[in-house]
């Protein structure tokens, strides 16, 4: 199957696209392999997204959390190294930590590892102020676009479980219902309040 429209490509692949810029993801079909109708249809389904959310407010969404799963994994690959170095010498693992702009010298290695794990917590910390810009569902800070459509999902009482599946017009939509509905919520707060 080839990808041509917003209605049938799911949400998740037209992001990997647009932050890959891997055409070949629109088809699972060899045949349709041809590189010019595949960037063809890319140029269209970008040209039709970007009617569909002028403000780009969901491709920021993706950038952020691309950068949240950057920050999380390098920092999940800091402890890993600094864990295993305390018990046995990995040159590999040394150099990855220099590669990360850490100093490990053999007079101070484990004061090293400990400044490195000290040093690696502003990661968290770079995590957390990302986190704070996604969309807030219940309260809640939604850290993946799978949480996202769950949690839209949940307060709209429309059902999207597989969230691999969701198309991009479908995320639109069920954002708009979402939006709305908690408009409708506040404005009746609001009136509630009133009395």
């Amino acid at each position: 199957m080839t990808y041509t429209s917003l209605d049938t490509i799911p949400l998740k692949t037209f992001y990997q696209i647009l932050s890959s810029g891997d055409v070949s993801l629109l088809t699972n079909d060899k045949k349709d392999l041809n590189l010019k109708k595949l960037n063809e249809i890319w140029d269209s389904l970008k040209a039709q997204f970007e009617e569909l959310d002028p403000s780009n407010q969901i491709q920021k969404t993706f950038r952020t959390l691309k950068e949240i799963e950057e920050y999380r994994t390098q920092y999940n690959g800091i402890q890993f190294a600094i864990a295993a170095l305390k018990f046995d010498r990995d040159l590999d693992l040394e150099n990855q930590l220099r590669e990360f702009g850490f100093k490990l010298t053999e007079d101070t290695f484990i004061d090293d590892l400990e400044t490195i794990n000290n040093e690696s917590q502003a990661l968290l910390m770079f995590i957390d102020e990302l986190e704070a810009l996604l969309p807030k569902h219940n309260g809640k800070k939604a850290t993946n676009i799978d949480e996202v459509i769950l949690g839209y999902s949940s307060y709209t009482n429309l059902q999207y479980t597989d969230t691999n599946k969701i198309t991009v017009t479908q995320y639109y939509a069920l954002q708009k219902v979402f939006n709305d509905k908690l408009k409708a919520a506040r404005e009746q707060a609001k009136k509630n309040k009133r009395k």
